[in-house]
């Protein structure tokens, strides 16, 4: 199951990635045409780069994937660019040594007296410029079933099996980094980032090679419930979409709707009706804030497809502005996975609840 997917492009600044990531590095930024389609990509440099995602259940295994370009500008190069914690601290990291090409799989030490355990090394040498591919599979274990493997290009490269791949012989962790908050790391651009466990009928193994296409409204949907405003609470009276179809969130354009349980957003893409085939999933965001801290307000977002609708799960808005997001593995017309013909037609958007 796909628990996490970001391509970057809706993203203006670096404080906008806490809405979605608990530890956000200083020496991380955005990089507007550095993407592999031309869009955005995260640049971490230096030391304290960690783009941390905090799982909201404890995992036991995941797959994760990322694009990777090294920065062949930058003099200093680090090690670390993908790190696994738990509770107790940092379990287990991928390094890579750009001047010689070698990948390596540590086991942590908290106790600088002792080294981290080496848990596998190879050689793979890969273009210093362009994008690559990345995916990794890991099982925490604190005795002899733990694996890490590592694939590059949809070729394997590490393969560790049959080990203990926990520092302070956790069962369980909550997060992931891209980067890490302490220590050398890589110098890179990452894009098109995704996390699954291994639950479910779809989505629960090595994806390979995926595209994140972020798109925005361009015609409102069937129901609008909300009233849009311009900045200053101006009225506008044109179309709701036109609030909302920015590719970078502001609060100037807004569609405000009641608490009242059901009040609804929906919108149309036509960007939809150019999908390609083989869709892993549909992830919908949407950002909103409670006007009134006294009044306990939820909020989902939601697809149909084929006039069949798909609720995700329910936030509890603040009066700080913050992600509402979901995704769907499957079309909710025909509960199997997305195909191309789904996507043509179907809307998107935001519900009270």
């Amino acid at each position: 199951m796909l628990l996490h997917m970001d391509g970057f492009d809706s993203y203006e600044q670096v404080s906008d990635l806490s809405m979605e990531y608990t530890n956000v590095g200083f020496n991380l930024g955005i990089e507007f045409s550095q993407g592999r389609w031309g869009g955005t990509a995260i640049s971490l440099q230096g030391y304290n780069n960690a783009l941390s995602w905090l799982s909201p259940n404890n995992l036991t295994e995941i797959w994760a994937g990322m694009a990777i370009e090294l920065q062949s500008n930058i003099a200093y190069y680090g090690l670390g660019f993908f790190y696994i914690g738990s509770v107790s601290g940092l379990e287990l990291y991928i390094t890579l040594q750009p001047n010689t090409f070698v990948w390596t799989v540590y086991r942590a030490s908290s106790d600088f007296s002792v080294p981290p355990q080496n848990l596998g090394s190879v050689l793979y040498p890969i273009r210093p410029v362009g994008y690559h591919w990345i995916d990794i599979h890991y099982i925490m274990s604190p005795t002899t079933s733990g694996v890490v493997e590592l694939w590059m290009d949809g070729t394997q490269i590490i393969n560790v099996t049959g080990a203990n791949t926990t520092q302070f012989g956790s069962t369980v962790f909550n997060t992931v980094n891209f980067g890490s908050n302490a220590g050398p790391n890589l110098s890179c651009f990452i894009d098109d980032i995704y996390i699954l466990n291994t639950a479910g009928s779809y989505n629960n193994t090595r994806l390979g090679d995926s595209k994140i296409f972020t798109a925005v409204p361009d015609a409102d949907g069937s129901v609008n419930n909300g009233t849009p405003y311009q900045q200053g609470g101006l009225p506008f009276y044109g179309p709701n979409y036109k609030m909302v179809n920015e590719l970078y969130w502001s609060d100037y354009n807004v569609v405000t709707l009641s608490s009242t349980v059901g009040q609804e957003e929906l919108y149309y893409t036509s960007e939809g009706n150019d999908a390609p085939e083989g869709i892993h999933a549909i992830r919908v965001l949407a950002l909103a804030n409670a006007s009134d801290s006294n009044n306990v307000i939820t909020a989902n977002t939601i697809v149909i497809s084929g006039g069949v609708e798909a609720d995700g799960n329910s936030t509890v808005l603040s009066t700080s502005y913050s992600h509402v997001t979901n995704i769907f593995e499957t079309c909710p017309s025909t509960s199997a996975p997305w195909a191309d013909y789904n996507i043509y037609g179907a809307q998107s958007g935001f519900k009270i609840t």
